[in-house]
């Protein structure tokens, strides 16, 4: 070729047999096919959400010397968090029992509060008066 350099012909040549960038970065990467079960992705993110908070406060004592009280702030913080997962609650599911045995007398005492509450002249929440024991809250009254 007229005015091509004997070392322009090579890099040519060199290019033309060159592999594409994008070939040669899949061939030396590692493929991922696979992701994360979402009942995995789930359970670690409660665990991080129940714990964030006592890491915190254990941090956040540390710095003040005041460990107990930043521990106890991090424990109801998180027990808060955790009771909001409603169905997904380790505490709901551990205090079940106990507020099941328990549901009879706390019951009896909302309604005898009502009554108290009633008898100053003052109008009692509904909630208390109506407090019931039973699966939906709303079953047989147990001292009936």
């Amino acid at each position: 070729m007229p005015g091509v350099k004997q070392s322009d012909l090579i890099s040519l040549e060199l290019d033309k047999d060159a592999v594409p960038a994008a070939r040669i970065h899949e061939e030396q990467s590692v493929q991922y096919t696979h992701e994360m079960p979402y009942d995995l992705q789930e359970s670690i993110g409660r665990v991080i959400i129940r714990i964030v908070p006592l890491l915190y406060g254990g941090m956040f004592g540390s710095l003040l010397d005041e460990l107990p009280m930043a521990l106890t702030v991090g424990a109801v913080v998180s027990a808060g968090m955790d009771l909001a997962m409603g169905n997904q609650s380790i505490l709901l599911s551990l205090g079940r029992p106990f507020f099941i045995g328990g549901c009879p007398l706390i019951a009896l005492l909302a309604r005898n509060l009502a009554g108290g509450i009633s008898a100053l002249g003052l109008r009692a929440p509904g909630a208390l008066s109506n407090m019931r024991c039973g699966a939906s809250g709303n079953g047989p009254d147990p001292d009936h």
